[in-house]
């Protein structure tokens, strides 16, 4: 595997995972609140690569909400999140150990919410990306913001590094 080259060329997000987001996301950044009042959100998403290494998000787990304008990955979220990585093991083995099923589920990326702040990848979001992908070269961040979100427009985007070689310089492009 080409650890440089191999990435994401689509995504395909469940209804589930996409519900999920916004429903959480609402609780803290809606278009009728205060702009003051918004505040950034953060969650885990969990899929598989598909046979063409397309990206599946099946669910996305909440998993915090920052203070305001921003959100911060601490030591004390790695240890909740090594608690669901563990639960979502051991479900998927009881429930799929006579299935034979094609597709382990794991983190397959994170997602986060840029209320009124539109699409990209900050220097924090950047060095969050790096963690995810530099273990896993398909790793993928979803953004959504809430004032994005219309009758026209989902208000998310689906974002991965180009480079990681580049650390925090660098550039990352959008995926369909």
């Amino acid at each position: 595997m080409d650890f440089i080259n191999d990435e994401p060329k689509k995504v395909y997000i469940s209804k589930d995972a996409y519900e999920r987001i916004v429903i959480y996301s609402s609780r803290y950044a809606r278009p009728e609140m205060n702009p003051k009042e918004f505040r950034e959100t953060y969650g885990i998403l969990v899929g598989y690569l598909n046979e063409q290494n397309i990206p599946y998000v099946k669910d996305a787990i909440p998993v915090l909400a920052g203070t305001g304008a921003g959100v911060q990955y601490e030591s004390k979220h790695y240890v909740e999140t090594a608690k669901i990585d563990e639960s979502l093991y051991e479900k998927f083995a009881s429930e799929n150990s006579n299935k034979g099923l094609k597709y382990k589920e794991f983190f397959i990326g994170w997602w986060h919410t840029h209320p009124g702040f539109g699409f990209f990848f900050s220097e924090t979001d950047t060095i969050t990306q790096l963690g995810w992908q530099q273990a896993n070269p398909y790793a993928i961040a979803i953004i959504y913001d809430c004032l994005e979100h219309n009758s026209h427009d989902a208000g998310i985007e689906v974002l991965h590094l180009e480079d990681v070689r580049k650390m925090v310089l660098s550039p990352y492009k959008f995926i369909d």
